[in-house]
């Protein structure tokens, strides 16, 4: 086999290889996701989240908690996200208020740099997964506290 053919050879097994690897998100998609999850904490540190602003981040712990578990990477450090949305979810039920305390502010600071690097390893397929997964548990939270 001559070089050329060898050239072409390789370069066809490579796009076959390109079409056949899970597509990961792209950068504008992560781009938008890290400027949704910086909005959401900065916005639940200052004490000026609605209650839509807090679902969403409800959302966005639960659908990146998921992504961690199903690319078995960043779980333990999604740990403290996961912990905090009962604790805020309640303050909400019991005062009216979203509320973040001061002790809490760097566990939300921590969960948008994790969710940042997790979006950079998931693929389009695993996000979507996931984010399915995240409205239906948060509809399913959303129904408890109402019945409560």
């Amino acid at each position: 086999m001559g070089r050329a053919a060898r050239i072409a050879r390789a370069q066809a097994t490579a796009e076959r290889e390109r079409a056949t690897r899970p597509a990961l998100l792209t950068q504008e998609q992560i781009e938008q996701l890290d400027a949704a999850h910086e909005e959401n904490a900065r916005a639940l540190i200052a004490g000026q989240a609605t209650e839509e602003l807090m679902w969403q981040w409800v959302g966005g712990v639960l659908t990146w908690s998921r992504v961690a578990q199903l690319l078995g990477l960043g779980e333990a450090e999604m740990d403290p996200q996961l912990e905090l949305v009962p604790v805020v979810l309640n303050r909400w039920v019991e005062t009216g208020l979203v509320q973040v305390l001061p002790s809490e502010h760097q566990v939300v600071r921590d969960g948008v740099v994790i969710q940042s690097l997790l979006a950079k390893a998931t693929t389009q397929v695993v996000a979507s997964i996931a984010a399915d997964w995240s409205e239906t548990e948060s509809n399913r939270l959303a129904r408890e506290l109402r019945s409560h």
